[in-house]
């Protein structure tokens, strides 16, 4: 679980950094973060072993 956490932080980090550079501004510090939904579901009924995990993540950066 800290390691999904840790791939959501950077790809919020990354999605800011596209907003940012748009805007001629810099992602700062984060600002506020959430964690919401866990969901472990399997893949398909013929592999039950293997699983489909989603976490939602909300990430609020300071702009500067």
């Amino acid at each position: 679980k800290p390691s999904m956490i840790a791939e959501a932080t950077a790809n919020a980090r990354a999605a800011a950094a596209k907003f940012a550079q748009d805007s001629h501004a810099k992602v700062g510090a984060i600002r506020r973060a959430t964690q919401g939904a866990l969901e472990v579901n399997d893949r398909d009924v013929a592999s039950p072993e293997k699983k489909i995990v989603r976490v939602v993540t909300t990430v609020e950066f300071f702009i500067e």
